[in-house]
């Protein structure tokens, strides 16, 4: 019964005419980034891996990420057997969640003696969850069909364990610990919280503080898993040091991406119902911060369960008894998710005092979703069953029922989801032109540079647009997704930072064999770039039929990639921080703000520039300043190189200075010292909260000659 309802609820919402197999549900934005990830595990077997296919000339090593989805990879892996087009790969994946998350509700809530019918209408709902498609976006976010084997995992610590108890169960106990530790980082974090939750409250209640043995020993299996899974990214960064430029996070972030009750409790913004999808529009055009978490929606039957929950817990506290031991314990972990997740709550404090690796704790929502769905049938039930004998069958069926049919009305959209056709068309038969056109194996330096991953919007082109290249081919190697802040991400910005004319010849002679515009990705359309290129490179052999991307024939004199240190741009060539891109010649920036149209503030007491070669014996350093702090104008600040150390003085709306320097040759670092960092709202002018210091428009190297 659960599989074809979940069926036919999945058929009328996706459809026969919006959902073809062989059509991308999501090809923007983060939706190339997984889509990226589930081709990757169809050419290369895995992820993370090294694949040669990206990050030409040298590959791309895909292990600054860390990942904890094991089973969400081997289901990728397994559907890949079925058909190498990572289209029918993503979208069966997508397919799957539905039956998985359904399937994994509805065995929790009959281990919970729910009645069948209850437990199908309430796994239906749990699968479509409004979440599920608002966040079809997030891939591997959309498979929680692992959060309700969490919840049982917690039931499993607030009940106890026995030493009697069969060894078939511990190893149950065991298989699951660790198939929630391997899919999905996030709902492995919240399952070992709620973990935690039961088994502290089972201790309170005992008074027995070996009580919480078996909470800490599955979440020992958990952690354990979790390890396991991020093994291959912690080996890679001991043996290549860490990335300070990829996935970094900052603990404010907990705030920003934090859940809000609000958005539990209002309806989703594309509900059936006119006024209520103008009540969540409404909320979202006027409140500050929204974002992903606007995907939070429970749903009608959701919010009452989380309304029966939080009355069953004010019920309790109010001194009431029952037999009943599921709604408290239900109640006590909705509650305790919530003020994990909620904005200002014990995620924040953990951001700020631990670590901020967890961000997005709005996520949470589908944990809640769960309790309250199980709460609510929990509830159903205890009122429809007499104090002595069995639930009212009939009762519960027609209930079940309607519950059922309303709560899938509420929660689906009233559009099929979308189905982006013509952009994959074009990119694909754009692609496909280019293979026929050029040998298998040829790599396509790709126009504008883009950094990976995160590397945002550009221009008109939507962030991961240059991942559209690979997505949409068999043979050939691209240059866009070497990860930035690797030695093949270097040597591409120092190539890209070229003029085009350079950019041609210098990736001519490293083995490329053609170049590709996307002129989404310039202001002026391409123009400029197209002009060069033309008169280097001739007319181009391949134009998409929307006109958007262009490829230019190169013709391929080397066969390696020239050296980093002969295509770096000159020494004392300005390092400009007004523009997007550094170059190769920087290797790390820390204490230094995000870019800007003007430039980068320094952020913090001290701002540290990392280069990929050793600075001169003897140099003057030009500093140009766009804006100061306050507290940073004129007044000595400090900048060291090596082991020299000098003062110098900025305005507070820009200057530019020269220092002089002489260093024993060794160095490869300038770091700024700021003895006063404010931010804006301390200061009264704003409501950032950076603690800012100077902002650097560019800074240049000018190499002394010694005088023979």
């Amino acid at each position: 019964m659960l599989w074809a309802a979940t069926a036919a609820a999945a058929w009328w919402l996706l459809g026969p005419h919006t959902f073809d197999l062989h059509s991308p549900l999501i090809y923007s934005g983060d939706g190339l980034s997984h889509a990226f990830l589930v081709k990757t595990i169809i050419d290369v077997g895995w992820f993370p891996v090294h694949t040669p296919w990206v990050g030409a000339p040298f590959g791309s090593d895909l292990f600054d990420y860390p990942f904890s989805d094991a089973l969400n990879f081997l289901l990728i892996w397994l559907l890949g057997r079925i058909s190498s087009d990572w289209v029918v790969v993503v979208n069966l994946f997508y397919l799957a969640t539905y039956f998985l998350a359904g399937a994994s509700a509805f065995f929790v809530l009959r281990t919970f003696h729910i009645a069948r019918p209850l437990a199908v209408s309430a796994a239906l709902l749990f699968a479509f969850l409004p979440f599920h498609w608002l966040r079809s976006v997030h891939l591997l976010l959309v498979s929680y069909a692992i959060v309700p084997l969490g919840v049982w995992l917690a039931h499993v610590a607030w009940r106890g364990t026995s030493a009697q108890q069969p060894r078939s169960r511990s190893i149950a106990i065991g298989v699951i610990a660790l198939a929630v530790g391997s899919a999905g980082a996030y709902y492995a974090y919240f399952s070992a919280f709620l973990v935690g939750v039961a088994g502290v409250g089972r201790t309170l209640a005992t008074s027995r503080w070996r009580n919480v043995m078996p909470a800490a020993a599955i979440i020992g299996v958990i952690a354990a898993a979790l390890v396991l899974n991020v093994t291959p990214t912690l080996w890679y960064r001991a043996s290549h040091g860490a990335n300070p430029e990829v996935a970094v996070r900052g603990a404010a972030e907990s705030e920003v991406y934090a859940l809000r009750l609000t958005q539990l409790v209002l309806p989703h913004a594309k509900h059936r119902i006119e006024w209520m999808r103008e009540i969540a529009q409404r909320y979202a055009s006027e409140a500050p911060l929204v974002n992903e978490n606007a995907s939070a929606s429970l749903g009608i039957a959701g919010v009452a369960g989380l309304l029966v929950l939080v009355l069953v817990a004010i019920r309790r506290i109010a001194g009431a008894t029952g037999k009943n031991e599921l709604l408290p314990f239900l109640a006590i972990l909705a509650i305790c998710a919530f003020l994990l997740g909620t904005i200002g709550g014990v995620g924040s404090l953990i951001a700020f005092l631990v670590s901020p690796v967890i961000r997005g704790y709005n996520r949470i929502s589908v944990v809640i979703g769960f309790l309250s769905l199980a709460g609510l049938v929990a509830w159903i039930q205890w009122m429809l069953t007499p104090k002595r004998g069995s639930p009212r069958e009939a009762a519960i069926i027609a209930i079940s029922v309607v519950l059922a049919a309303i709560g899938v009305l509420d929660q689906t959209p009233r559009d099929a989801l979308a189905k982006p056709t013509a952009q994959f068309d074009e990119d694909r038969a754009f692609v496909h032109a280019i293979e026929a056109r050029v040998t298998p194996g040829t790599m396509v330096w790709q126009l504008p540079y883009e950094a990976y991953p995160e590397g945002g919007a550009f221009i008109k082109s939507d962030a991961y647009g240059g991942m559209r290249g690979y997505l949409n081919s068999t043979t050939l190697r691209w240059s866009y997704g070497a990860m930035r802040g690797r030695e093949a991400d270097r040597w591409i910005r120092a190539l890209a930072a070229h003029p085009v004319r350079e950019q041609v010849d210098l990736a001519a002679r490293s083995g490329f064999g053609a170049v590709s515009v996307d002129r989404r990705g310039f202001a002026d359309h391409g123009a400029e770039v197209e002009k060069e290129l033309r008169n280097s490179l001739g007319a181009p052999i391949v134009e998409s039929g929307d006109g958007m991307m262009a490829l230019y024939a190169l013709n391929a004199a080397g066969a390696l990639p020239l050296p980093l240190a002969s295509i770096l741009a000159p020494i004392d060539a300005p390092i400009r921080f007004d523009a997007r891109m550094l170059g190769g010649r920087i290797a790390k920036l820390t204490g230094i703000s995000g870019w800007e149209p003007w430039g980068r503030w320094t952020e913090g007491p001290v701002a540290r520039i990392e280069f990929t070669l050793p600075l001169p014996d003897h140099f003057v350093l030009r500093v140009d300043t766009a804006v100061a702090m306050r507290p940073s104008a004129g007044v000595d600040l400090g900048i060291r190189v090596g082991n020299v150390e000098r003062k110098f003085k900025v305005g507070a709306h820009g200057s530019t200075v020269e220092i002089p320097f002489d260093t024993d040759g060794r160095a490869t670092a300038i770091e700024i010292h700021i003895p006063e960092p404010r931010s804006p709202r301390q200061l009264g002018i704003g409501e950032d909260d950076r603690k800012l210091g100077i902002g650097l428009k560019s800074i240049a190297i000018e190499p002394i000659v010694a005088a023979r």
